[in-house]
């Protein structure tokens, strides 16, 4: 999961612009937060700099660059969108690259078992890799700028190893240029979920989103840079019931010049659960523990993911979007 943890009111997030935004709702001294907000089409693009001690220190994140990706229709299977976001995820991944980086090692993080957490090993089986090719043919032959190949390390309970003992391994091998490490988040918010693709420069802690952070994955242990990309699938269940108990007062407000304040209570039973459905409906798809349809999430964005990592590799299509 990227990066540190940050909570809010208790409640677990890998976003750095859900730490940004709620520091600035909460904080009783204002602080310049880098954040820079543009529409590139259909697609959010919100741009995140951490340059100072002030700034790591309040939002609990490593100095870099931190890029969110969002789109409310990526939920959906509209193809221009998820193109849209797939070119303009390539765009930044050409961006984030150190100059001169030839040797490139993409690693899917998580368990391809369980769906919530399948996005990185789903992503990088869709990869394009070639390091094979030329290394058997040689250079001459395919005219590639880029020699990409690609590891899923599983989990901890599958192999007993960190996933950064084994990537470190393999980094000190065949000494790859960067490393870009795909992963599944968890969100602050259910609006996040299948519709908003982070990426940063800072490198990830895996787990730490949800509290059970391992072993960070960063220039400084793997003595490479490191690009994350990551996808929230799964919100704690607090955030849920917070963000629900913010839409019914909010409703409960609307209301109450015109209905009292017994407007609730008028209410039976299944007219007070059928508003709580549709109030988290607004919001989101139907929830259980994660979405309803977390299979075609899942698959759907690691799709789009692994699109934008084959178009900021490949020489032939376009990676700027207009």
């Amino acid at each position: 999961m990227i990066e540190t943890e940050y909570i809010r009111e208790g409640i677990h997030s890998d976003l750095v612009l859900e730490s940004a935004e709620m520091f600035q709702q909460s904080a009783k001294k204002k602080m310049n937060l880098p954040i820079q907000e543009y529409q590139r089409g259909p697609v959010t693009v919100t741009e995140v700099r951490i340059t100072e001690e002030e700034q790591v220190r309040v939002l609990k994140r490593k100095k870099g660059t931190y890029i969110t990706l969002y789109a409310d229709e990526l939920k959906g299977d509209q193809e221009s969108v998820h193109e849209a976001a797939a070119i303009l995820l390539g765009e930044w991944i050409r961006k984030l690259l150190p100059h001169q980086s030839r040797n490139i090692l993409i690693a899917g993080l998580g368990n391809a078992a369980a769906s919530p957490d399948a996005l990185g090993p789903d992503a990088v089986s869709r990869v394009r890799i070639n390091r094979h090719l030329l290394m058997e043919a040689g250079d001459g032959v395919f005219h590639e700028k880029w020699m990409i190949s690609s590891i899923v390390p599983g989990v901890m309970a599958q192999t007993g190893l960190e996933t950064a003992e084994i990537l470190n391994s393999i980094t000190g091998h065949f000494h790859p240029d960067v490393i870009i490490v795909i992963d599944a988040l968890a969100a602050g918010s259910v609006t996040r979920l299948g519709t908003t693709i982070q990426i940063t420069d800072t490198g990830i802690s895996p787990g730490s989103g949800i509290g059970n952070t391992r072993q960070e994955i960063s220039r400084d242990t793997m003595g490479v840079p490191v690009i994350a990309i990551g996808v929230p699938m799964v919100v704690e269940a607090a955030s849920i019931i917070y963000e629900t108990t913010l839409a019914i007062r909010h409703v409960l407000e609307q209301h109450q010049n015109q209905n009292g304040k017994d407007f609730l209570k008028n209410l039976n039973k299944e007219e007070q659960i059928q508003l709580f459905r549709e109030l988290l409906e607004q919001k989101a798809n139907p929830l259980y523990v994660t979405v309803k349809d977390i299979d075609e999430m899942e698959k759907r964005m690691a799709e789009t993911v692994a699109e934008g990592v084959n178009r900021a590799f490949d020489q032939k299509k376009e990676t700027s979007f207009e």
